[in-house]
């Protein structure tokens, strides 16, 4: 797992890896609890899906109004979630009769 960054040279060193930037993530791999096959996960295989990767490192809890100019750091994990939550209520999460939210990895 990726767990989180916990000052900000930790951040920064993640800024140019998988886990602190989504210029550098690789394909997103349906497996697991995520599976779309009906033989690997029976239960879910058919409900819709959404993958939110690591942001900024800081637990999707980020809210600066200015990014830093030294490091280049958002911390906007938190506006980013909100972002999200907002675009699948605004395309039918809303009338959902049902809705899990599953982590993997780091705090799963």
């Amino acid at each position: 797992g990726g767990g989180w960054c916990r000052d900000v040279r930790e951040c920064q060193n993640r800024s140019t890896t998988s886990f602190g930037s989504s210029k550098h993530m690789p394909p997103f791999k349906s497996r697991g609890h995520v599976s779309n096959n009906k033989d690997a996960n029976p239960d879910l295989f058919n409900w819709n899906k959404v993958m939110v990767a690591y942001c900024d490192g800081g637990a999707f809890t980020g809210d600066v109004e200015t990014v830093d100019p030294a490091t280049n750091l958002h911390f906007r994990g938190a506006r980013i979630f909100s972002a999200v939550m907002e675009d699948l209520l605004s395309k039918g999460l809303k009338d959902a009769k049902n809705a899990i939210l599953i982590r993997s990895s780091s705090g799963a």
